[in-house]
């Protein structure tokens, strides 16, 4: 892909589409949009391709599977790093699985939206630091790790949110211990949470608790709680 495509391209849909690497005159000037899903392309036709895109603003990557040789190395899953272009301000990456993780340089990015597993987080410390992230969805679809690495490796690192959107199989996650007692979000205007907990527990009360008094800026919360073998209970 490449040198067919008109270089007047700003939108650039991609389903279920098995791709080679671009050609060497392949430009993508003019792209802003990037979205591919149940695709599968190589690591170094991916980067090629970002690299050729300098204006690409929005960047979604869902269910994407590299090829056999690089999904395993040694007969292990490896960790990959994707460097975005500059102008790149919103990252959604979906259930990307397939590798030990998918890590994503993006420093100027400003909104983020995540599903999968806490240890693919794409913003880890592979990663060049984010210090605009304004806008966060996240959600965990199994249970996290030690607390603590929650925070240092998710939310906790980004202290200029302004709307966070958190889904969490435990709610005990959310809890801001003596170790993150200056984690604050001074100019946090917006938080959802959907969370699950034990029945008959007092900790999701202690746990939300405990994360509002982080937010002392806050003017919306949006609660979705459910305790396990419980019904919805929304706030």
């Amino acid at each position: 892909m490449g040198d067919e495509v008109p270089h007047s391209l700003r939108v650039l849909d991609l389903y279920g589409c098995t791709l080679g690497p671009p050609g060497a005159a392949a430009a993508f000037r003019r792209l802003e949009t990037l979205k591919m899903v149940y695709c599968i392309t190589s690591m170094e036709g991916l980067q090629a391709m970002l690299d050729a895109s300098p204006r690409l603003e929005r960047l979604w990557l869902e269910a994407i599977a590299f090829t056999a040789a690089e999904e395993e190395d040694h007969g292990r899953q490896r960790r990959v790093l994707l460097r975005c272009p500059d102008a790149t301000a919103s990252v959604t990456v979906i259930h990307c699985n397939r590798t030990a993780a998918l890590d994503v340089d993006a420093p100027s990015t400003r909104s983020l939206r995540f599903s999968g597993f806490l240890e693919h987080f794409p913003f880890g410390s592979a990663a060049a630091p984010v210090d605009q992230l304004h806008h966060a969805e996240l959600s965990f679809c199994k249970e996290s790790p030690p607390h603590a690495v929650f925070w240092e490796e998710t939310i906790g690192r980004f202290r200029r949110l302004r709307v966070l959107k958190l889904e969490l199989l435990d709610i005990s996650d959310a809890v801001v211990g003596s170790g993150e007692g200056g984690t604050v979000f001074p100019d946090l205007l917006l938080l959802e949470l959907e969370v699950s907990h034990e029945a008959d527990s007092h900790g999701p009360a202690v746990a939300i608790a405990n994360l509002l008094r982080c937010c002392p800026a806050l003017q919306e919360f949006h609660l979705k709680c459910k305790g396990r073998g419980d019904s919805n209970l929304n706030a």
